[in-house]
């Protein structure tokens, strides 16, 4: 499959999608950056995932996109040269550009390359942005007043 027939392939995924959704930005790699090995990619991704699924337990009714979550896939296409990590990003934006909002994990020590270029192309697009760093309940009722926002905008 080409580059474009991947690109048409997944502008017919991302179609037509229309509950409230968001993009959950997150260290792959961390501070460590292309020094990362498995081992530290694998634990950056069962802390986002323990995050989004910390959301997901406590926001109902949110599409939550997390990378984490399909990093096997990335990982191989990645390592065997199918995908450049430029490559990556620019998907991984384009599937930021489809949700209603962004959710970035605030907590992680340093944010990695990735996390800094999804931040600056949310921005870029107007998308709202909102950190999370405690996981208590403030932070879960502020994310679910921003779900029913969007929500009753959708239903307008």
């Amino acid at each position: 499959m080409s580059s474009e027939e991947f690109k048409k392939e997944l502008d017919k995924y991302l179609a037509g999608k229309s509950k409230v959704s968001a993009y959950f930005s997150h260290s792959i790699r961390g501070a460590k950056g292309m020094k990362a090995t498995d081992k530290d990619i694998e634990e950056n991704c069962k802390d986002a995932i323990k995050m989004a699924e910390w959301i997901r337990e406590n926001v109902p009714g949110l599409d939550l996109y997390v990378p984490a979550e399909h990093e096997d896939f990335v990982h191989i296409a990645y390592k065997d040269e199918y995908l450049s990590e430029e490559q990556i990003l620019e998907i991984d934006c384009k599937i930021l550009e489809r949700k209603d909002f962004h959710i970035v994990r605030g907590i992680d020590k340093e944010r990695s390359r990735g996390t800094v270029i999804e931040i600056e192309y949310a921005k870029k697009a107007g998308k709202f942005t909102f950190y999370v760093f405690t996981m208590d309940e403030v932070e879960a009722a502020a994310l679910r007043v921003i779900v029913k926002d969007f929500q009753r905008a959708k239903s307008k």
